[in-house]
């Protein structure tokens, strides 16, 4: 009787890890998503002239040139996971850097993520003034968009809340999945908030769909 039960209780040992296997196929499918931003509308002139809000789940980028004036296509960015920084004029680049230096070290071997620098145009110098050598990254592109396309991305697409200085809302960083969905906003000056940035872009990277 004892031998019969020593076998029961065996048996019932080695059950145990096949049943949490089968369970956790079962259930275990809670990967961890990230949460999807609204994006707010562009303002378009429509057939009978009238400025119509375009609404859609998507960023749209406006006309970005790149260092030497030339246009930017946007599908350039297309089918990449976009770290989108805007930079007004008079912020400080220098104090930026190092955050951004350290998402691109991280992934500079990811050809899937891209950091975005947008800045004003005319305000080429502020960027030029120091030789941080960022723009000679593979992973980084430098632009350009005119003050009034850069304050409306920000406020009506972004919703950064912009004011008319247009200052600390542009301290935010942006995470754009490779639908051009919004899915995320992290502080650059906020080594926390950088931390969660680049742990956000491995889950992106680690997700079969993107979703």
């Amino acid at each position: 009787m004892k031998r019969e039960v020593k076998i029961l209780i065996l048996i019932f040992i080695l059950l145990i890890p096949a049943a949490l296997y089968i369970f956790l196929q079962t259930f275990g499918q809670n990967e961890y998503s990230l949460p999807v931003y609204p994006v707010g509308g562009v303002e378009k002139l429509s057939d009978t002239g009238v400025n119509e809000r375009i609404y859609s789940d998507k960023i749209i980028l406006p006309d970005m040139y790149d260092p030497q004036g030339h246009h930017l296509e946007q599908e350039v960015f297309s089918e990449n996971i976009i770290v989108l920084e805007l930079v007004s004029d008079g912020d400080n680049v220098l104090r930026r850097d190092y955050q951004i230096n350290r998402v691109s070290d991280i992934f500079r071997k990811e050809r899937s993520v891209r950091l975005l620098r947008v800045f004003e145009k005319g305000d080429t110098a502020t960027y030029l003034e120091h030789d941080s050598g960022i723009d000679q990254r593979d992973n980084v592109s430098v632009c350009y968009i005119g003050i009034e396309e850069m304050r409306t991305l920000a406020r009506h697409q972004l919703a950064l809340g912009v004011d008319h200085d247009q200052k600390m809302a542009l301290e935010q960083l942006v995470l754009i999945d490779k639908d051009q969905r919004i899915r995320g906003y992290y502080d650059i000056r906020d080594v926390e908030d950088i931390d969660r940035l680049i742990l956000e872009i491995k889950i992106l990277l680690n997700q079969k769909t993107n979703v």
